[in-house]
């Protein structure tokens, strides 16, 4: 995600677009409580590709919390892959949720809600209903629909093998279900047109190491999909990923060669742990005297990493080795059936470029 992301610099997203240097610069303006729209000046398309990100010195009224270069802000392509789909995801369900007639409309919720949890979404019981926890809406809008990387990949194509036996592509069924038959045909078919470029996308955006002919593929598919994104939902919908992937990510990549590289992909694995160790491990600042779960957090990961963890209680070994060897297996059955085995090998091979890549150039 970028670092730099604040809220001093967040104000600055309403200024209007200006000239300099003969380049335009594309800026937005967020739309009315709610809403959750962008409007951009100039056009969503009148951005320079080819230049580093320049709003910090072209911008006077540009004042972040922190003054780091955004030419040395990078963006994690795990995040940028998430919101993507995740806005995605939002406009069909909120085209499904409404439609006219009120049949129609209750066939598609209940469509999507059994596509969605085929994937594993929401522990496999996804339930389409009215938001009651945002207080800004103003409108009639669903409940969010919340994933994380590994089952936000079957909405895509498997570009992997060790997935073979799962199901993906779950777009064309989403499309199929949140599109009116008949006068709406070209409607959506210009909507699956927007999938097919972000599939594209998003393949060559999770490689480590892209060559001169991948870049140029990657520049044709961020600039397709942008335009059929603007064609199929309108400007408005275009978010801040998709700005900085189109403006921004061609220059990165000719930098760096990648922006896989910068992924938060193995940290997002890590959350794992800690939520185990916050559930198991602390007090919930509860006891006698009130305590900082926090603190006995941090406690406990001293422990494992110094060893002492491994000093457990006397007893019976041999009831306690078969009880662990039960539990274990359980753990690697749920382990095999779930798609954290692919998040665990993209966190092993972070691990690895870390220390081939990053190490020795400190």
């Amino acid at each position: 995600m970028p670092t730099t992301s604040a809220k001093k610099g967040k104000q600055n997203l309403q200024g209007k677009g200006r000239r300099n240097g003969g380049s335009k610069i594309a800026d937005a303006r967020v739309g009315p409580k709610g809403v959750g729209s962008q409007e951009w000046f100039n056009g969503i398309m009148s951005c320079d590709q080819s230049k580093a990100p320049s709003r910090d010195e072209e911008d006077p009224n540009w004042n972040p919390i922190l003054s780091i270069p955004l030419s040395r802000v990078h963006v994690c392509s795990l995040h940028a892959r998430l919101r993507i789909l995740d806005k995605l995801l939002k406009l069909h369900v909120n085209y499904a949720w409404n439609m006219e007639p009120a049949q129609r409309r209750e066939e598609s919720i209940q469509a999507l809600e059994g596509i969605l949890s085929s994937i594993g979404l929401h522990a496999g019981a996804v339930t389409l209903s009215k938001d009651q926890k945002n207080p800004h809406s103003t409108q009639d809008n669903p409940n969010k629909i919340c994933m994380g990387g590994a089952k936000a990949r079957h909405l895509l194509s498997n570009h992997s093998s060790s997935q073979s036996h799962t199901e993906f592509q779950i777009w064309k069924k989403v499309c199929d279900v949140t599109t009116y038959r008949g006068n709406a045909a070209m409607l959506g078919l210009k909507r699956a047109c927007v999938w097919e470029s972000c599939d594209i996308m998003v393949h060559l955006l999770e490689k480590c190491r892209l060559s001169d002919q991948e870049i140029a593929a990657f520049k044709q598919a961020i600039q397709k999909f942008t335009e059929q994104m603007v064609d199929a939902w309108g400007e408005t919908h275009i978010t801040h990923y998709m700005h900085i992937l189109y403006a921004h990510a061609p220059y990165f990549l000719h930098e760096y060669g990648s922006l896989a590289l910068w992924s938060n992909q193995g940290m997002e694995k890590l959350h794992y742990q800690a939520k185990a160790a916050d559930f198991k491990n602390t007090r919930h600042g509860g006891g006698k005297v009130k305590s900082n779960a926090l603190l006995e957090m941090f406690n406990w990961f001293y422990r494992v990493l110094t060893g002492k963890s491994r000093q457990r209680a006397r007893g019976n070994m041999m009831l306690r080795r078969q009880i662990s060897k039960v539990v274990n297996e359980r753990r690697r059955q749920g382990y095999r059936a779930s798609n954290a085995q692919w998040a665990m090998q993209q966190w092993i091979s972070t691990k690895r470029r870390c220390g081939s890549v990053w190490a020795p150039s400190i």
